[in-house]
């Protein structure tokens, strides 16, 4: 049976997973890049220790020529990038692995939360640093 529990297990899974091949590579820091209408992503990054870093107005419009209907009917337009760190150094001497994380995490949302737009991924940009 799949449950709500369930759902919101799988996210949390992949985020220590990820957080352990991080610390085993000698990483100190992970970057989670997200749209401006994934309201549950965001929702939950935060909830793991995640702080917004950057704002890109108009990457995804920009990138993709044309603005679709996301979570909430919410127009995709802007990048959202957000850092944890796993341990503490300078941010200009850190490591980091930036994720390009695609989990419709709007099933995690319940039966109200629509799918996000079929976008294919941004390329990621290094951070500076």
């Amino acid at each position: 049976m799949y449950t709500q529990s369930t759902r919101a297990a799988a996210p949390r899974s992949l985020l220590a997973m990820t957080e352990a091949e991080t610390r085993a590579h000698g990483l100190s820091r992970l970057v989670m890049v997200t749209s401006n209408d994934d309201l549950p992503a965001l929702y939950l990054y935060q909830r793991w220790g995640f702080m917004i870093t950057e704002v890109k107005p108009g990457a995804i419009l920009a990138h993709h020529g044309r603005e679709e209907p996301g979570f909430a009917h919410i127009p995709v337009r802007d990048e959202i990038r957000l850092e944890r760190r796993l341990s503490s150094c300078p941010a200009s001497r850190c490591a980091i692995l930036e994720l390009g994380v695609a989990i419709n995490l709007g099933d995690i949302g319940g039966p109200h939360s629509p799918p996000g737009p079929s976008f294919p991924p941004l390329p990621l940009a290094p951070l500076g640093g």
